[in-house]
This record gives C-alpha cells, structure tokens and sequence, in this order.
C-alpha cells in the first residue's frame, strides 16, 4: 500500500485559506478518484476528511478502502463502523440508509451522499448534521428525518446554484440523488464554468411531504384543529343563513298580513260607500247621513293607524 503524506481535505483547504471554487476544484478531484473505485465496482463506504487526503502536490488521494465491499458481494452485517471509538465521527458522514442498517439499498448512491456531506463541511466550516453527544437513536433520527440547513453564504456571496447541488447530493432518498458520483462531478464542473446545472431544488409540495413526515404528530394536531374550526365555521354559517331565512319568512309573511288587511278594509271601505249611495239613491234621508259618517271615522281610524306606523319606524 502507498504511503501518503498530506493533510485531511479540510485541514488542507483551510490551512491555505483556499476560497470557494478551489474547494470546489478539491471536491471534484475526491468525486474522480471515487468514481474510478465505482467503475471497478469498489464502494468505499466510510468516506469522511480523515480518509480524503491532499498531498504536497494538491493532489486528492481517497484512501482507507478497510470497510469497502464490490457491489456485487452480499452484506454480511447491517452497519459496518471503522472502530467504537469514532462511531460518532463516522456516522456523521453516513447516508441514512446506511446508518439505518439497510444494507441492500447501500450502492454508489451512498458514497455519493458521503461526498455530499464532505463537500457541505468544506464549504461551510460545519457538517449538515451535528451528532456530537447524541445517543445512536437520536442521532439516527437526526441523519434520517432532518433536512440539513443551505449552505450559508460563501465568499460573501450566496451560491444557489452550490446550494442545490448540495442538496441533491444529501437527498435522504437515494432515488432523488444524482444517479452517480461522475453526475455530481459534472454538475460541479457546470458550476464552476457557469453553466446552467442539472439540479433542480425541490418542489413545495416535496418539501411539504418531507416536513409531514418529520412532524406526524404536530401536522395531526394541526390537521384536527382546523377541522374543528372548518366544521365550526360551516355550522355558524348554516345557524346563521337559517336564521336569516327565518327572518325573511317572518318579514314576508308580515307584509303579506299586512296586505290582506288593507284589502279587507278596502273592501269594506267601498261597501260602505256604495251602501251610503244606494241610500242617498232611495232618498233615505236618515240612513245616508250615519252612513257617511262611518265612512268618515273609519278614514280617521286609518289615517290615525298610519301616522302612528310611520312614528313608530
């Protein structure tokens, strides 16, 4: 085995104070010598700055291939560890179907996803999930159900088109990451010439699965809250249009009381006038005056009915 002499990746890029696209530069030389070890059907598995070293010539060495196995070879164990002692620091630039003991679904993909996590720690100063102190099943949960933050502001400027990238490359679905490391590496070739790259960020409604699914028992709460509410409101609404509708029957029927009583007394208006007049006809002198005067106090009646109405309104 070759002896190498240089500094992890992170070290070297921040001992030389290297800006964005140099790191960049160093991340495209890990995704080349990874991609070489695919094509020979070699996984690595337990990819981390401590096994990608930077010679004194700059060039990128992957090394430590003790837990690699061809993609070929049947996993014998769920979650191979380097040692006890750096489970934590190891596990950190884990993919979570790997963390996760699922050892059939642990490909190129999940080397890809460790060059993901190498590449956000290089170029942000901090790993997209921070286990230090955890227990394994919180820090499980955390590498399976937490998004990682985007890449802060780099070089005083923000990169969106590296922050996608990235995040492609961390997808906790191996199916939404790029199919292989020589996909990523093209991306960040893309980037570097500023080209339109092939990533894409993902879509509201993703996010929003993604965030039900992390939140099932807060997203229930606030699912059944405002059921409530819906259904308070369509039940105030309907109170409210039924008793509407019962004033308006109300109102109507009142006009339509209304109406009939002043037919009526129409009627018995013009049956007192033609009474007086047949009386007047008949020369029915006594008759016609007390005819009249009826006439009369019931028009005093009805004038006296109206003006109290109109006080009244």
């Amino acid at each position: 085995m070759e002896l190498v002499d240089g500094r992890p990746i992170r070290e070297h890029a921040e001992a030389l104070e290297l800006g964005s696209s140099e790191r960049v530069g160093l991340i495209l030389q890990a995704c080349e010598a990874v991609s070489h070890a695919h094509s020979k059907g070699i996984v690595h598995r337990d990819l981390k700055p401590d096994n990608i070293l930077v010679d004194h010539s700059g060039r990128v060495r992957v090394l430590d291939f003790g837990v690699a196995r061809a993609m070929t070879e049947p996993e014998a164990t769920t979650t191979k560890l380097t040692m006890v002692g750096d489970i934590v620091g190891t596990l950190s630039y884990m993919s979570p179907e790997q963390a996760c003991g699922h050892s059939d679904q642990v490909d190129e993909r999940s080397d890809l996803y460790s060059l993901g996590v190498v590449a956000y720690e290089l170029l942000s100063g901090r790993l997209p999930h921070d286990v230090r102190g955890l227990s394994l099943a919180d820090a499980l949960g955390r590498i399976r159900d937490l998004e990682a933050e985007p890449l802060p502001s780099i070089d005083g400027r923000k990169r969106e088109d590296l922050d996608v990238i990235i995040a492609k490359a961390l997808e906790k679905d191996p199916e939404r990451r790029y199919p292989s490391v020589s996909e990523l590496a093209a991306d960040l070739r893309r980037h570097l010439r500023h080209e339109p790259v092939q990533a894409r960020a993902p879509s509201v409604l993703y996010r929003l699965s993604r965030f039900v699914r992390r939140h099932r028992v807060f997203t229930a709460a606030v699912a059944a809250i405002f059921v409530t509410l819906v259904g308070a409101v369509v039940v105030s609404t309907r109170f409210a249009l039924s008793e509407a509708a019962e004033r308006r029957r109300a109102d109507e029927t009142a006009e339509l009381m209304s109406l009939r009583e002043q037919e009526a007394r129409r009627a018995q208006y013009r049956a007192q006038l033609a009474a007086a007049q047949a009386a007047v006809e008949q020369g029915d002198r006594f008759a016609a005056p007390t005819r009249v005067t009826k006439i009369a106090a019931t028009a005093a009646v009805k004038t006296r009915c109206r003006r109290t109405k109109r006080e009244s309104r």
